[in-house]
């Protein structure tokens, strides 16, 4: 009986993705479930060609050199179409006939690692919402008692004695950390929106508009791809598109003053796609991972508190928000719709 046979139950049966290998890891054999999520018309790939990165690979392949199985290998696998998809592998070595055959089988997680994101999102932003009432409460009330006894000092202080400055310091400072306090709320509460039924394009357009004088006055490019045949969608016009305007702004400040190429396009397939694009000067890795933090800014007199908002009005309009970026080189965000929300 050959190999193939032998596992013919397993590969019709299976919804995992199942793949029999040769030595060298190139496809003797794959199931139904594995040709329609990696669009594999032949055998004979290499199974390194469907890792998103050859270091992702490497690590598969030494794990499987050393123990001749992997157990559990979370990893991204890319489809044909450069589709990327969270899967799990499970890889053993079978010995037939002096030969190392290897039988890998591929789950798929990209759902639950989706949703698992989203729920943590959504944790986070209930937690930070909690946390700024608490904030509030706690240093508003003395922060009142602390101005109007600025103001009963001021009045107390003789008229020949100059802490004018201090007072400004002291009110100044007073009045920013309000403003902080009032800017965490205002970007961590839930959004009561006033939804109807628009176009996406249109939001962005006008977005756009409030932004071209910076974009003319820094002398940058504005490159426009709006897919016209995309349907409308619920949307608070305001709120989206001040979360919009805040990517942009955030966009035209990253990049290069003469040497900005500022990216917009819009497309449909299951969703409906705005995706906002820089090439400016990037986001680190480190940076990457506390993007969305309360209080995390980039930008030296930044309050942190921009993109926190932008994904909860985002969130309010139950979309996804997803980033990419190379330092010096680009930053891409991307932002998911549901056709029908």
């Amino acid at each position: 009986m050959s190999t193939t046979s032998r596992y013919q139950k397993l590969f019709e049966e299976s919804i995992d993705s199942i793949a029999l290998m040769d030595s060298e890891l190139k496809l003797i054999e794959v199931n139904e479930s594995f040709r329609n999520n990696f669009e594999v018309s032949a055998t004979g790939s290499s199974f390194q060609d469907f890792f998103a990165e050859a270091s992702l690979y490497d690590e598969f392949a030494n794990l499987l050199k050393e123990n001749y199985n992997v157990e559990e290998f979370e990893t991204i696998l890319e489809s044909g179409e450069g589709l990327k998809k969270i899967c799990l592998i499970n890889c053993v070595r079978i010995v037939e006939e002096e030969q190392d055959i290897y039988l890998a089988v591929i789950r798929d997680n990209t759902r639950r690692k989706n949703a698992e994101q989203e729920l943590l999102k959504a944790e986070k932003l209930s937690m930070t919402g909690k946390i700024a009432r608490s904030i509030a409460h706690e240093i508003r009330n003395p922060l009142t008692n602390l101005t109007l006894a600025l103001e009963q000092l001021k009045d107390e202080i003789p008229d020949d004695v100059d802490a004018d400055l201090y007072f400004d310091i002291i009110k100044r400072n007073a009045e920013r950390i309000n403003t902080l306090i009032t800017e965490l709320l205002n970007s961590s509460k839930p959004k009561a929106l006033k939804l109807e039924l628009m176009s996406l394009n249109e939001v962005v357009n006008s977005a756009i508009e409030l932004v071209k004088d910076r974009l003319n006055l820094k002398d940058m490019e504005l490159q426009l791809d709006l897919d016209q045949s995309i349907p409308s969608l619920q949307i608070d016009k305001d709120q989206l598109q001040t979360a919009i305007l805040n990517l942009l702004i955030n966009a035209i400040e990253a990049m290069k003053e003469g040497q900005g190429v500022l990216k917009i396009s819009t497309w449909q397939d299951d969703y409906v796609y705005l995706q906002i694009a820089d090439n400016g000067k990037g986001i680190s890795e480190e940076h990457m991972k506390m993007l969305f933090e309360p209080f995390f800014s980039g930008k030296r007199k930044g309050t942190g508190l921009g993109l926190l908002s932008v994904q909860n009005i985002l969130h309010s309009h139950n979309a996804k928000i997803e980033v990419t970026s190379e330092v010096g080189v680009k930053t891409v965000f991307t932002i998911q719709f549901k056709s029908e929300m």
